[in-house]
């Protein structure tokens, strides 16, 4: 659908605007390709704002609602999602600036932070086909450095029972998920920021972190990743790399330019 932004007789009206589509890779910044890393800020990002553009003169006109599906991703770093959690921080600082922008339009802007549903998604259906492109592009550097560490974050990982395609019925979602979106679109004043949770441990440890200082609960996060793989064990070829000084001198030179 094709919206004009010079009609402004247009008679179409758009109640809510919802902005769910997403994409998520699971693997440390260092191993993803550079498609996987522009594929999620396309998605996530560009095609929540290249939306939300076109939809604008609609939303203007009927004086609807923005509704942006952030996570909790958005609200803290989760060692192992860098550029999932880079879109959707991006998420929550676009809504908050144009909640301010789009006030005087009588345009609510809603954010929806969903904790972990994966399990109710398909969200993660390529891991497997993710895992693999990554460990095709990587060099033999970058194999023999990680190998065990690699392999082991990526059996984690499927360990969940999150990964692989396959049917999710509804009824995999968990009822607050629905109630919770159901009040970002029906309400007549809906709240700025809807938290999602999938049980109560989750609501509790989101609790607790959301009472720690910043660098606190961080360091929980972090931690809990560090303890959950095995040590890097530096590659030999690390040595050679590093008596290379001429390339880091050239590497250096080349970026004082900018």
């Amino acid at each position: 659908m094709q919206i004009s932004f010079t009609n402004p007789s247009c008679t179409v009206r758009l109640y809510a605007l919802i902005n769910n589509a997403g994409v998520c890779v699971c693997g440390e910044f260092d191993w993803q390709t550079w498609h996987q890393i522009q594929k999620q800020i396309d998605v996530n990002l560009l095609g929540t704002l290249r939306v939300t553009k076109y939809c604008l003169p609609l939303l203007k006109a009927g004086e609807g609602r923005i509704i942006n599906v952030s996570s909790v991703a958005g609200l803290y770093g989760y060692p192992g999602l860098s550029i999932y959690c880079a879109t959707k921080h991006a998420m929550e600082g676009a809504s908050a600036v144009l909640k301010e922008e789009l006030g005087k339009f009588n345009i609510p802007v809603v954010t929806v932070q969903p904790g972990d549903f994966s399990k109710a998604t398909h969200l993660l259906d390529n891991h497997h086909k993710n895992m693999n492109q990554m460990w095709s592009e990587m060099s033999e550097f970058q194999r023999e450095e990680y190998k065990d560490y690699f392999i082991s974050y990526h059996n984690g990982v499927a360990k969940t029972g999150l990964t692989g395609k396959r049917i999710k019925p509804l009824t995999v979602l968990s009822a607050n998920v629905i109630r919770g979106f159901e009040k970002a679109i029906m309400t007549k004043v809906p709240d700025e920021k809807y938290l999602l949770l999938p049980n109560w441990r989750s609501q509790l440890k989101m609790w607790i972190i959301g009472c720690l200082p910043e660098k606190w609960s961080q360091y929980l996060i972090a931690r809990r990743y560090r303890k959950s793989l095995p040590k890097v064990v530096p590659s030999p070829l690390l040595g050679s790399v590093r008596s290379g000084s001429s390339t880091a001198s050239t590497i250096s030179s080349v970026g004082s330019r900018f």
